[in-house]
């Protein structure tokens, strides 16, 4: 074989060679941003609702169990609003993913908190903030909030 037709096979190897590495599919795993099990950062839930079951004014809403931490002590939470604070994922992914379990969510966080959560009575507005993780039902709380109803003022006399 001549030295021409050499170097000129050889280039085609050296070039074959490099196209298949540039177009061979990444070594790399992909990892689905939103629920690839990577390490994406947990949801920042935020659940607006009260305690106890619904009322017959209120046609929708869920009704979740609230476990507190690993305890016997369940909680029931009618839930009229919840957001996804940090990402793009909708409520109803999540609220789907623990429909099946009882407790839905078990919640972890400080005494005081957990203790105001037991004290709410039905009338009060409960606003639950906390991050869970991709898969899991534990809650940690970062903020709880058990406000009473609001009353109507009375309009003011002429």
């Amino acid at each position: 074989m001549p030295a021409a037709e050499r170097r000129r096979s050889h280039r085609l190897f050296v070039l074959a060679s490099l196209l298949a590495v540039l177009t061979a599919p990444s070594a790399r795993a992909e990892v689905d941003v939103y629920r690839g099990g990577g390490l994406e950062p947990p949801d920042l839930l935020e659940m607006t609702g009260h305690v106890g079951k619904p009322t017959a004014e209120e046609p929708g809403g869920w009704n979740l169990t609230l476990g507190v931490r690993y305890t016997p002590q369940v909680i029931r939470f009618h839930l009229w609003r919840m957001r996804i604070l940090n990402n793009g994922i909708l409520p109803d992914q999540v609220l789907f993913a623990v429909e099946p379990y009882d407790p839905n969510f078990y919640l972890f966080g400080s005494s005081e908190q957990l203790a105001a959560l037991a004290a709410a009575t039905p009338t009060d507005v409960v606003i639950i903030t906390g991050y869970r993780r991709v898969g899991s039902r534990v809650v940690m709380l970062t903020a709880l909030s058990v406000t009473p109803p609001t009353t109507p003022s009375p309009s003011p006399v002429p």
